[in-house]
């Protein structure tokens, strides 16, 4: 997909899944749909922000309650614990970045910011780059709540895992 694997190219397709921004210069060329685009764009920010909020106070409250089943479920184990910090760091970062992004969004919607964000290539970069780093973090700590429940679940094995060991017969 990617003919040009420059280090823009590269960008280009990590932060729009399309290989160049000649989709972009034509949709400037175009009436509204720079600001629809936009508008679409925050609406769904604003969707993910609510999951991005359940993600932190999920990972609050496991870190900071008493596990309900002590004996079979451990979430205060070394990895999952770690893995529930990190979730719990990026999903703070990202509430405040998506939060940034939002407020900056509105003027980005307007027509005249499009123009002078399509002059430079490092412009175009750099807005698309604040606009993707809010869903890439949000991934980053859902991932990293979902390993650390998957540990938890493995950390302490129930006792039918534990290999059946014949009874000693002969006494010494």
């Amino acid at each position: 997909m990617l003919q040009n694997p420059s280090f823009l190219g590269i960008c280009c397709f990590v932060f729009t899944w399309r290989s160049d921004l000649h989709w972009l210069y034509d949709l400037l060329r175009e009436g509204n749909t720079w600001e629809e685009l936009h508008r679409q764009y925050l609406t769904q920010l604003n969707q993910v922000s609510t999951v991005q909020g359940l993600v932190l106070a999920t990972a609050a409250v496991f870190i900071s309650s008493n596990p309900p089943l002590v004996n079979d479920v451990d979430y205060t184990s070394k990895a999952s614990y770690a893995c529930l910090a990190e979730s719990l760091v990026f999903s703070l970062f990202g509430l405040l970045f998506q939060l940034k992004v939002s407020a900056a969004g509105i003027l980005f919607q307007k027509r005249s910011a499009a123009e002078i964000i399509i002059e430079r290539r490092w412009r175009i970069f750099w807005h698309l780059l604040g606009m993707a780093v809010p869903i890439v973090i949000f991934t980053i700590s859902v991932v990293l709540l979902l390993i650390a429940i998957v540990l938890t679940g493995f950390t302490i094995l129930p006792p039918f895992f534990e290999p059946m060991l014949p009874p000693c017969s002969h006494e010494w």
